[in-house]
């Protein structure tokens, strides 16, 4: 952002939404002209700027499996698929394994969306977009997935007892 000979740079973790980042730069720059007008908060000696949309989120462990094991040739296009459907559904994709055996990804989701919404979204949207982009239409997944409220991906002790149940 420059204005009036100033140059404001900002920095956000890649996870970050754009909106946010912007709606944050925009509140910035109207404290910080305030401040150089000598306006309240002049002294101040930091701006916090808190939208609440990324403390509000929450983080689920999913893992789902496929009918068949999965090629490595589908591993880049389906993490490229589930990477879409996050940005377009405002989640926040933290940690992903594509293996021929499972799909296991911590994703951040707006506070107003839980876990079966997550799971029928990345399985059924990635299905989809593969089956379109293959010209394919395999099913792709088994009924059902194991979900759990967490920041952490699941250790190999747990994906062993999905493993196992399915």
């Amino acid at each position: 952002i420059v204005a009036d000979g100033y140059l404001l740079t900002l920095a956000a973790l890649p996870e970050t939404p754009l909106r946010e980042v912007r709606l944050r730069a925009r509140q910035l720059t109207e404290s910080l002209a305030e401040a150089l007008r000598g306006g309240p908060g002049a002294g101040g000696i930091g701006v916090q700027i808190d939208t609440g949309l990324l403390g509000r989120r929450k983080s689920y462990a999913l893992v789902w499996r496929p009918v068949r094991p999965l090629p490595k040739s589908l591993h880049v296009p389906l993490r490229r698929a589930l990477e879409r459907l996050a940005l377009a559904n405002a989640c926040v994709i933290t940690f992903i394994q594509v293996q021929a055996e499972l799909v296991h990804m911590i994703v951040l989701c707006p506070p107003e969306n839980d876990s079966s919404w997550a799971a029928y979204l990345f399985k059924r949207g990635a299905e989809s977009m593969i089956q379109q982009e293959f010209g394919v239409s395999a099913t792709l997944w088994e009924n059902g997935y194991y979900a759990a409220e967490s920041t952490e991906p699941l250790s190999a002790a747990e994906l062993k007892v999905f493993l196992a149940a399915n």
